[in-house]
């Protein structure tokens, strides 16, 4: 009897050192205290939760991804040219049996319904009273703290955000005169116009300045909507990766920015660092985010968020010289061609490298292999090819757009070029102009980015596009924008999209019903911020969630990522690796493009010598940093060679 009383005794002794040990070591810091008997089923939800297929609403491709918005979209008599090898500008006609499908200036597609209180008023607590103001958020939950992935790069980031304006461009609706959202009382009344960010009297930052509004306009609505619709956003920009951040969305635009001389390149300002950007015409109104005072020193380009930061600009950049570079080889390799065939051809490619980066580079480095699998985003091998599926409802949809794809969190403060802080960089284009883009570029090679987690540097949470608003000491607060920008657009709250993703499997009644998906820290964090579980904004919850291994997002994130990619991939008719359709490359010219690298397409157009293989990741034992002459070499063009020549 004693002796199995002794064995009792020691048994209890070496469960209590097991769960001590367990706390000690943070292996349950996803469970509250009151949830610890059903650790053993709570780990293997939570393992399940990172499968790609626990997210997954099935062939959300053929859902009616339109529906809400189809009394929205533009109807005029659009005539297609089957037989056209080259995108339209604007991207109309890519599917021909919906032409509007996926154009710039179309609306945004939704996974769920819109949220509003009516048709179009933000929505509010489930228990009444407003939800909880953005710059609460930031100052409590989105604080400041360096937290850097092990493995991403800020390169990583930067492109990251070359492939959201690639997709993605919400316009703001325009005040009358030079009123504002803050100074008139009338104006600010006007719910269908004026979404002003407030910040609170005691805000530790903003109430040294006195300052308690920043002027805030709604977004572009979709036209042509009938009155019982509720507020839909335009997308201002083609849906699909192709390089109309450079060409611009429209043909008007596109010549604008052509050198129109015969040689099929694209205008630049030859200076003794390199090609640049062109420069606005003295007549020309200042581009967006340039201050007045420096109008001559921005760029044009075809996008017009180009001058929001050096770093930005300068990938911009990067892509005009490639697709100079690919206009001056064509026309040496086919004398006969003329500009236009040299200029559509050069675009044509400069968009195949761009998607093949994203799909081979870009992609496996922010999902985990499990969804790159499951969502079919690899680029193919062994010389196989993909199929157009004119099924695919082409288009962005808004819960991607305005809360998943912003990766904002990621921003480091440190860039790694003459000690700049990234708040440095808002609209400063004379870095460039002093030649100093390469060091720009290469200095994001050498630093981490931030995780993607909820926090966020003061460079985007207090000083967010200073140098436009120069010679003030503050800026705006990007994590407020972007919650702001959330609520105006009607994204569903975030359990909505966790009970659709998961069919139904996750229906969160309460918060503890969340620690499948992430630490009891940051459930007590929206526990303190929200009145109700059912009012978590979808932007601030999925940046709560635990990241799935092998990846920078969270489960939410990643199954939203994964279905807008895959709705781009097989959605769009002129897609590289499809084979079949009228602008198809030939089996050789697809085999050419998949062996072009970022690597080695920045090697060819800055003054470099040395890049790590894979400039998405931080130089390691498995990524070295390697001379540019041992990288693949440049696009092989001789597959276009026409033969008569």
């Amino acid at each position: 009897m004693v002796a199995r009383f002794v064995r009792a005794y020691c048994l209890c002794i070496v469960i209590i050192i097991v769960i001590f040990l367990e706390v000690a070591l943070g292996l349950n810091n996803t469970l509250n205290s009151r949830q610890s008997l059903g650790n053993g089923l709570i780990n293997v939800y939570r393992q399940n939760v990172f499968d790609p297929t626990f997210m997954d609403p099935g062939n959300f491709n053929a859902e009616n991804s339109h529906s809400g918005t189809d009394t929205c979209i533009i109807a005029d008599s659009i005539d297609c040219n089957p037989s056209s090898v080259y995108r339209t500008y604007d991207g109309t006609c890519n599917n021909l049996a919906q032409p509007t499908w996926g154009k710039a200036e179309g609306c945004h597609t939704r996974i769920l319904e819109p949220h509003y209180e009516g048709a179009y008023d933000l929505r509010r607590s489930v228990k009444g009273g407003p939800l909880p103001l953005p710059r609460k958020i930031t100052l409590t939950e989105f604080k400041n703290r360096y937290r850097p992935t092990h493995h991403a790069s800020l390169f990583f980031t930067i492109f990251g955000q070359v492939v959201s304006h690639e997709m993605t461009n919400v316009g703001l609706q325009l005040a009358p005169g030079d009123k504002d959202c803050c100074n008139d009382e009338e104006l600010a009344k006007n719910t269908s116009l004026c979404i002003p960010f407030i910040s609170p009297p005691d805000d530790p930052f903003y109430s040294k300045f006195k300052v308690t509004c920043f002027d805030l306009r709604r977004s572009v609505p979709c036209p042509r909507c009938i009155s019982t619709a509720k507020k839909q956003s335009l997308n201002f920009v083609t849906a699909t990766l192709d390089g109309s951040l450079f060409y611009g969305n429209t043909e008007e635009r596109a010549l604008e920015l052509r050198s129109l001389d015969g040689t099929g390149r694209m205008n630049v300002t030859k200076t003794e660092f390199g090609e640049l950007l062109p420069t606005p015409r003295e007549s020309d109104p200042p581009p967006q985010f340039c201050p007045e005072v420096d109008k001559l020193q921005c760029f044009e380009a075809g996008d017009t968020r180009v001058n929001q930061h050096s770093p930005l600009m300068s990938v911009s950049t990067l892509f005009v010289r490639e697709h100079n570079n690919l206009a001056d080889r064509l026309g040496e390799l086919n004398p006969s061609w003329d500009g236009e065939t040299r200029y559509q051809e050069a675009r044509k490619i400069v968009a195949a490298e761009l998607q093949n980066i994203v799909y081979s580079e870009y992609l496996p480095a922010l999902l985990s292999p499990a969804h790159i699998s499951h969502y079919n985003l690899s680029v193919q091998t062994d010389n196989k090819s993909t199929q157009y599926d004119s099924s695919v409802a082409l288009g962005i949809w808004n819960e991607f757009s305005t809360a998943i794809f912003r990766l904002h969190s990621m921003i480091a403060t440190q860039v790694g070029f003459d000690h700049h802080r990234f708040k440095d960089y808002f609209a400063n284009a004379l870095l460039l102009r002093e030649g100093k883009m390469d060091n720009i570029i290469k200095g994001t090679f050498k630093v981490p980015s931030q995780r993607n987690d909820h926090y966020f540097i003061k460079d985007v949470t207090n000083h967010l596009y200073q140098r436009s608003f120069t010679p003030l000491p503050y800026g705006e607060d990007l994590v407020s924008l972007d919650v702001l920008r959330g609520r105006d657009n009607g994204i569903p709250p975030y359990v909505d999209m966790l009970r659709h993703l998961t069919g139904g499997r996750m229906d969160v009644t309460e918060f503890d019903d969340l620690a499948p998906l992430m630490p009891s820290t940051n459930i007590r964090s929206l526990k303190n911020l929200y009145k109700d579980v059912l009012d978590v904004d979808l932007f601030a919850g999925a940046l709560m969630e635990n990241i799935i291994p092998g990846s920078q997002l969270g489960p939410t994130s990643a199954a939203i990522v994964s279905m807008q990619f895959n709705n781009i991939k097989f959605g769009d008719r002129f897609y590289f690796e499809h084979e079949g359709e009228a602008g198809s490359f030939s089996p050789d010219q697809r085999e050419s493009v998949k062996k072009v690298t970022l690597a080695r397409v920045l090697c060819d157009n800055l003054r470099i010598k040395n890049i790590q293989k894979n400039p998405l990741y931080l130089e390691s034992e498995t990524n070295p940093v390697m001379k540019c002459e041992d990288i693949p070499p440049s696009l092989d063009l001789s597959s276009w060679k026409i033969l008569s020549n």
